[in-house]
């Protein structure tokens, strides 16, 4: 007897193989949105780790006492007050970068930066080093300077160990002698062959010197002061006005002018004229001349009037001098003296320029000049490295900290004191699927000194 065999049709094969698809599938997607979902949720995971870290920093950045320097809708320039371990300015930031996809490399996003900055901040260079809270100098770790004692015992050529320092902060090294900050004092010192000199005081308009920075090319001393809230450069070099320059002058009353004499001069010696020779180079500004006035040189350029005139103290003057020629003799700051004769006389001083021997050490042909720094708006260039009040280069920069997510939008406003912060941020950002994305904003509210 022959047993009978079911066979299937070919429709319950093709039905079969379909739902092991089907069922094969099921499993492949349920497998593969599992692993999508774990991979989100550690995503968002370390990204929340990531924004926790860079909330912390914005917390520290507007924690305790600072004031807001230069805002806009999108950064900020805060100023902290000199504290150990904080920086002197914070500059917050919105900064587009790329790479953060890497199917995309190029494609940019939007990171919150913050960058700590401390202008000048150097408390060494070379072999020495500021020791700001034991009042000291060290050379190789050797003390040279200072009694590790606060205080204001000082006179010029006193030997530096006997010296009393407060607080020396910044420090450079010029032609092998040691320029220091002795803060609390407010003065800029130098150490030479064991004895400590004044380079700079309070006589000077400095308060409260900290940072210091030297350019050897342009012979400048850059010095920021914390109290006054301005920056000072001190120069060694010599610089001349044009050959050509206008005087003006106001609110002198004379009867019968009859001649002006100019000179150039500085503390001891006088520059002798060669030029002009003509009358013409010299143009007057309301004072009358005569196709017959006279003109001489040497160490006084004389120019006499052929009929004498009256200035009254309503009236504007001015004199432009055409190639004025003087060959100068010792360094130092030179001037122009302008000296009216008539039934009086009156004298007159214009800066003309500096002959220097390219030392900061001698004083005679030195500048110094202040830039405001703090207390007025300032801008910051695409690098974070320059300050354009005016062009102040920031030389010791700590690192940046960039959030390592993107952000969609960060806004910052100011109402009198009051500091309001808004950022909203991806706590997901899919490279792929932007219906992915996931956003979360956070606010902050401070309140600035």
């Amino acid at each position: 007897m022959i047993s009978n065999h079911h066979a299937f049709t070919l429709i319950e094969l093709i039905v079969g193989v379909s739902i092991s698809i089907l069922l094969m599938v099921s499993v492949g997607v349920l497998t593969t949105n599992s692993i999508k979902h774990i991979t989100l949720q550690k995503k968002i995971l370390e990204e929340n780790q990531a924004s926790l870290a860079l909330f912390e920093s914005i917390d520290n950045t507007f924690f305790g006492d600072f004031s807001i320097r230069s805002l806009t809708s999108t950064s900020a320039l805060i100023h902290h007050p000199r504290v150990p371990g904080r920086p002197h300015f914070t500059y917050l930031w919105m900064q587009s970068l790329t790479g953060y996809c890497l199917d995309d490399p190029t494609r940019a996003l939007n990171f919150l930066t913050s960058e700590d900055l401390e202008p000048y901040g150097n408390g060494s260079d070379g072999s020495y080093t500021t020791v700001p809270n034991s009042h000291i100098i060290l050379q190789s770790g050797v003390i040279v300077a200072g009694t590790w004692t606060t205080g204001n015992n000082f006179t010029e050529w006193i030997p530096a160990l006997s010296a009393e320092l407060s607080s020396p902060t910044g420090i450079v090294e010029i032609d092998g002698k040691a320029v220091f900050s002795d803060t609390g004092n407010g003065r800029i010192l130098y150490l030479s062959w064991g004895n400590l000199y004044t380079l700079l005081n309070r006589d000077d308009r400095l308060n409260e010197p900290i940072g210091l920075k030297y350019d050897s090319g342009s012979k400048t001393l850059s010095i920021l002061d914390a109290k006054t809230k301005k920056m000072f450069t001190y120069q060694s070099a010599t610089s001349w006005f044009s050959s050509s320059g206008t005087m003006a002058f106001s609110g002198i009353s004379m009867t019968q002018l009859q001649s002006i004499e100019l000179t150039v001069i500085n503390w001891s010696s006088y520059a002798n004229i060669s030029s002009p020779t003509a009358t013409g180079a010299l143009v007057f500004g309301g004072i009358s001349t005569f196709s017959w006035d006279t003109i001489s040189t040497g160490t006084k350029l004389k120019y006499q009037f052929a009929s004498p005139q009256d200035l009254t103290a309503s009236s504007n003057y001015s004199l432009t001098v055409n190639n004025l020629s003087a060959s100068t003799g010792s360094t130092g700051n030179y001037f122009i003296t302008l000296t009216l004769s008539g039934t009086t006389q009156k004298e007159l001083y214009f800066p003309y320029g500096t002959k220097s021997d390219g030392s900061i050490f001698t004083k005679d042909d030195n500048t110094l000049t202040s830039f405001s720094l703090l207390d007025t708006p300032m801008s910051w260039s695409t690098t974070g490295s320059i300050i354009n009040e005016p062009n102040i280069v920031l030389p010791s920069s700590l690192p940046k900290y960039a959030s390592s997510f993107p952000i969609k939008d960060f806004q910052i406003s100011q109402s009198g004191s009051l500091i309001s912060l808004k950022l909203t941020y991806y706590e997901y950002y899919s490279c792929s699927d932007e219906t992915e994305h996931r956003m979360k904003t956070s606010l902050w509210k401070f309140l600035a000194k």
